[in-house]
């Protein structure tokens, strides 16, 4: 009987130190799980921190490109020039100003997206493909004059036309700029002040007119 219970007590005694150890085990899982967990959750409340600094960033460069976007309308839509951008191989017209809309009679809404060729097929005068080629062949068209003839038989106009390439920022080309300048209003004063004075005198009335803003 003694010997049975000194055997019950040592049974329990190992139970206990066994339950002691599962604790302590426990207890030390437990520490090291909640450690993990707190660097895992400073880790993500680090990368939340980050993602918000990047789309603060974002919506700053969305903000800007929206405001230099909305400045380059603001400047082209003023200009007295009309202005065309055309895209590389596929000469689609990428940009049609309402100045040039206004010159040639072609609204924004009908050039954009479709080949200048065939925006320009109704109308005369237009050397198209060799005013390309030499933007291609020394990336500028110099100022060029010609007399464009409306669809429909309509009165010419006589324009200015000079044209640069336009590069990426890697320097690959990705179209060009065509800009038109209507001078039909001018030729006709200098065609109609020719009849009573020399050419010369003529210009050189319009060029005093121009510096002084009135004729």
């Amino acid at each position: 009987a003694a010997f049975s219970r000194m055997f019950e007590d040592v049974e329990n005694a190992v139970v206990h130190i066994i339950g002691l150890a599962s604790n302590i085990f426990a207890a030390g899982v437990t520490r090291h799980a909640n450690a993990k967990l707190g660097a895992l959750q400073s880790a993500n409340e680090e990368l939340r921190e980050s993602e918000r600094a990047l789309e603060a960033a974002a919506d700053v460069q969305k903000r800007r490109l929206r405001e230099a976007e909305e400045l380059n309308a603001r400047v082209i839509q003023s200009l007295s020039s009309g202005v065309a951008v055309i895209r590389e191989g596929t000469l689609e017209v990428l940009l049609w100003s309402p100045r040039m809309a206004e010159i040639t009679g072609v609204d924004t809404d009908t050039a954009l997206g479709r080949p200048v060729d065939e925006v320009m097929k109704d109308f005369t005068g237009l050397p198209l493909q060799e005013l390309l080629a030499t933007v291609r062949a020394t990336d500028r068209l110099p100022m060029t004059k010609i007399q464009l003839g409306l669809p429909g038989g309509g009165p010419t106009r006589a324009l200015f036309l000079r044209g640069e390439r336009l590069f990426g920022d890697d320097q690959s080309v990705r179209g060009s700029v065509v800009i038109v300048d209507d001078i039909t209003e001018r030729e006709m004063l200098i065609d109609s002040f020719s009849r009573y004075v020399s050419k010369e005198v003529v210009h050189h009335i319009l060029s005093r007119g121009g510096r002084s803003g009135r004729l």
